[in-house]
């Protein structure tokens, strides 16, 4: 029972198997948004996140959730699924390197050669000096009169301990891996990067070329690191573009427009401002977000989209925003429009302001570059400026990954080259004639079986080669 269990999972069939569940559970985590942490304790965030796949999924949110497809990254059944995995590549490396018995049944062995005056023994002995002249790699079990007989297996090899080796990345990068993503520099903000680091940087967003169009591509970001009060080095970023400092990867996922809001009275007071996403708190200089594009804009974002967060649609576009100033019941409204063609200008945003619930502004502007506007003897401080969004973080798994990842396709290209050969040959008697057959063929062997059936036959007069058969067809 315990060689047919080993033998199970050793068997390359397993492998197809395991490796084709695993990609369709990795499928569906990228498809599917899946459930964070910190959403799955009842909480408000639990709420929110669950009123946000109903809002999106609509009746098909309960199905996914009674199935546990929202839950696959954090859930039991794939970290069962790895555990077999593993234990299956572990199985099988072990079985290339240290084979074992093979236990064939009788009836079902295939004959290949007979001889009428050759012991046993020393038909064992002329198989193995044959094997070794064709450069084949064998493993003989004397007390059984078994040979294990294979040749070009690394590949094979290559394909388990390459897998291993992403497996071992992947819990590597849990356990030791973080990352900080979503965060907004500016030009001139100083950001500490935490994590035990002792590392600050300082953002720079700039247009890369002088005169060249303001195209999402022309931008970048200098990161200037500062340990204490010294400098210590510079990086530049730029969109979709990986840097690296200091064992840290650094990674922009976009630059787009910022505008910096102050508003204070005739005496030079400041005014309280709010946006729709802070609610009643009040600020006193207010940092917009906006993005290049005419499109839908996301206002909560606790993490719905696959691996991320949550997302919950507002009609509020990308290019637009809102401003409140309650002392006064004034709502500023601001919309970003980009320069076109070869201006080097990063845009220019416009300004209406409207009084109380009046549909129509009393107030127009555009601005381009630094200002202050008088408004009803307000004054408002307009800084237009740029941001990166960045993700950066630690991870050494990433490389030993990399690393698995070439051993396996390594191990693959080379088993397409030259497949693996693997079986046993089993010497005993029949009806007083020494015989030699095989039994738990792996691969094509085609050629394996006729030359040793005639190349014992040619080095023993009185033997002859047969075509394989079994024994029961024998008898």
């Amino acid at each position: 029972m315990l060689d047919g269990l080993w033998h199970i999972l050793a068997s390359p069939y397993l492998t197809l198997l395991l490796l084709s569940g695993l990609i369709m559970l990795v499928l569906l985590t990228v498809a599917l948004p899946q459930r964070p942490l910190t959403a799955q304790s009842p909480s408000s965030i639990g709420t929110l996140w669950l009123a946000a796949l109903r809002e999106r999924f609509g009746t098909a949110a309960d199905l996914l959730l009674a199935l546990g497809l929202v839950d696959i990254r954090n859930g039991r059944f794939l970290r069962l699924w790895l555990g077999l995995l593993v234990l299956h590549l572990i199985v099988a490396c072990l079985d290339l390197i240290f084979p074992r018995h093979f236990r064939t049944n009788p009836d079902a062995t295939t004959v290949i050669c007979q001889s009428m005056d050759v012991e046993p023994t020393r038909l064992l002995e002329d198989t193995r000096s044959l094997l070794a002249t064709a450069h084949y790699r064998w493993v003989c079990f004397e007390e059984q009169n078994l040979i294990h007989v294979s040749r070009a297996t690394g590949g094979l090899l290559a394909i388990y301990i390459g897998a291993l080796t992403c497996l071992a990345a992947a819990q590597l990068s849990a356990r030791t891996g973080w990352w900080e993503e979503g965060v907004l520099l500016r030009s001139g903000q100083l950001l500490a990067l935490g994590h035990g680091t002792e590392l600050t940087v300082r953002a720079t967003v700039r247009n890369s070329e002088v005169g060249a169009p303001t195209e999402q591509q022309n931008w970048q970001t200098e990161l200037s690191f500062v340990r204490g009060n010294q400098e210590i080095g510079r990086r530049i970023l730029r969109q979709d573009q990986t840097v690296f400092f200091n064992n840290l990867a650094f990674y922009e996922t976009s630059s787009e427009p910022a505008l910096l809001i102050r508003a204070t009275d005739h005496d030079g007071r400041d005014l309280g401002l709010r946006t729709p996403e802070t609610g009643n708190t009040e600020f006193r200089l207010v940092s917009l977000r906006f993005r290049a594009e005419d499109t839908t804009r996301y206002i909560v974002d606790p993490g719905l989209s696959a691996g991320g967060v949550t997302s919950r649609a507002s009609p509020q576009r990308g290019n637009e925003r809102y401003v409140l100033v309650p002392i006064r019941d004034i709502t500023l409204r601001l919309i970003f429009e980009p320069a076109g063609g070869q201006s080097n200008l990063a845009g220019r945003f416009r300004i209406e302001a409207y009084r109380g619930a009046e549909p129509t502004p009393f107030f127009r502007q555009t601005v381009s570059t630094a200002t202050t506007l008088e408004i009803e003897n307000d004054r408002y401080t307009l800084e237009p400026q740029r941001y990166a969004v960045v993700k950066y973080g630690q991870d050494f798994g990433v490389v030993l990954f990399l690393i698995g990842m070439l051993v396996t396709i390594v191990g693959f290209f080379t088993t397409v080259w030259r497949p693996p050969e693997r079986l046993w040959l089993v010497v005993g008697q029949d009806d007083g004639h020494a015989t030699l057959s095989t039994g738990g063929v792996y691969g094509d062997c085609s050629k394996i079986v006729p030359w040793l059936s005639a190349a014992l036959c040619a080095k023993h007069e009185g033997s002859h080669s047969i075509a394989p058969r079994s024994r029961a067809e024998g008898n």
